[in-house]
């Protein structure tokens, strides 16, 4: 299905299941179907929303887009008006994270809580890499010198470790993954390397976002983002033995994870 944007584009999503309302949100280099595997086992007990985030895969567009955070969460806003999404728990996993807690800000009165999974807010850990900033502007310069291969090679060391137990993509999805890497460097990596959240609504608002940290990513900035942000806003933070691409590697452990923190907000806990 698809969801008609101003800018003149249409948003894909998919909705499956029956139950409480959980929108799913993406990271960088990805889609809607990075979810798949686990919806097998969500879509029993909730009503799941995915989408592919603007420019990616099936919400591509070949003009010129904006894709600051703002405008990602707008999309994310619009769809949740358009379904008239309730009582709603929002997911982000890595990049995905940002556009969730932004879309949270804006239509408080519907979510019920807010999930984020490795969410690389890099520069809250300036005090633990103060070369961050330095890496940012080396990766930009690499992309606009064209030396593609480099940054994609810089990319996925920052992405951390790799867990040996991921499935084989096949070459389908590898060229999929190859399309989305090109829109994220050109359009999305410095937006999202700059994004800093509104910690001052987060802490005010911090018994309703769990942050999640992969330790078999132990140290990485993304694990570190998580402690950090968990530490400056007060939320519940915890930890998982999974690397950062965890929601697609283990894909039923994730959506396990996702039933328990569920249970335990509808629970009070």
């Amino acid at each position: 299905m698809y969801l008609r944007r101003e800018e003149g584009f249409d948003l894909y999503y998919q909705r499956r299941g029956k139950g409480q309302n959980i929108l799913m949100i993406h990271g960088a280099v990805a889609d809607g179907d990075y979810f798949d595997e686990s919806l097998e086992l969500l879509s029993n007990f909730y009503d799941i929303i995915t989408y592919d985030r603007r420019g990616n895969s099936r919400s591509g567009y070949s003009g010129k887009l904006n894709c600051d955070i703002k405008a990602q969460a707008d999309d994310a806003v619009a769809l949740i008006e358009e379904l008239d999404l309730k009582d709603l728990i929002i997911v982000g996993h890595s990049a995905g994270g940002m556009v969730a807690l932004e879309t949270f800000a804006r239509v408080v009165s519907r979510v019920k809580h807010v999930i984020v999974y490795e969410t690389p807010m890099l520069m809250l850990t300036k005090d633990y890499d103060p070369g961050i900033e330095d890496w940012v502007k080396h990766m930009y310069e690499l992309n606009k010198a064209g030396e593609h291969r480099q940054v994609a090679k810089e990319f996925g060391i920052s992405i951390g470790k790799l867990d040996e137990r991921a499935p084989v993509k096949s070459r389908e999805e590898k060229a999929k993954d190859r399309r989305n890497f090109a829109h994220f460097i050109n359009n999305e990596f410095i937006p999202f390397s700059y994004y800093e959240p509104d910690l001052k609504f987060c802490r005010a608002n911090s018994s309703y976002i769990t942050a999640i940290a992969g330790d078999r990513n132990f140290g990485s900035t993304y694990h570190r983002a998580m402690c950090e942000f968990s530490r400056l806003t007060g939320c519940r933070l915890l930890h998982t033995a999974g690397c950062h691409n965890y929601p697609y590697d283990l894909a039923i452990d994730f959506a396990t994870e996702i039933v328990g923190i569920v249970t335990m907000v509808n629970a009070g806990v």
